[in-house]
């Protein structure tokens, strides 16, 4: 098992995307931002290309609850599309 550290402190209410909700184009699923200026850092992180100097979006399942975390370049490439009210 692999220890990850997510630095989110910079993150929430701050953050103007912050419980924002988006759809996943292909999957269909709806996901709320929690941040997407997290650090990532763990063990051995250059071995799968992950560097300090980038930023990370966290977000939430809205169905599951499941927390997810990508780097925020992929996230907002198109991928999701955000559903506004």
């Amino acid at each position: 098992m692999r220890r990850v550290m997510l630095d989110i402190t910079h993150a929430a209410t701050s953050n103007p995307l912050w419980n924002t909700l988006w759809k996943h184009r292909k999957r269909g699923g709806f996901y709320r931002i929690i941040t997407t200026t997290a650090s990532l850092q763990f063990s051995k992180a250059a071995e799968f290309g992950v560097f300090g100097d980038e930023d990370w979006t966290v977000y939430q399942n809205t169905e599951s609850g499941s927390i997810w975390v990508r780097p925020t370049e992929e996230f907002m490439d198109g991928r999701f599309e955000q559903i506004t009210a």
